[in-house]
């Protein structure tokens, strides 16, 4: 598990914030089975993507698709998402 998030553009106390937001997100995400499964899978498909380049095929606009509707389902369940936030 790791967290990729973006904290460059954080300063002070609000670094310490967004981390204690992520931990409890990664608590609540590997205590659901659900929430865990849908993780997961956006995790695989934006490593197939980033293995595939930036590409424009039929494949990776699938993929990536299926990543934006992940990341929206998550958000749904647990409050806004960054796409570039990994738990």
């Amino acid at each position: 598990v790791s967290l990729s998030s973006g904290l460059y553009a954080l300063e002070g106390p609000a670094i310490q914030q967004h981390e204690q937001r992520m931990e409890k997100l990664r608590k609540r995400i590997w205590s659901e089975p659900r929430l865990r499964a849908l993780f997961e899978e956006r995790e695989q498909l934006r490593a197939k993507v980033n293995e595939l380049g930036l590409r424009d095929t039929p494949e990776v606009r699938q993929m990536q698709t299926r990543i934006q509707e992940i990341t929206n389902l998550l958000s749904m369940q647990l409050g806004p998402l960054a796409p570039w936030e990994t738990v």
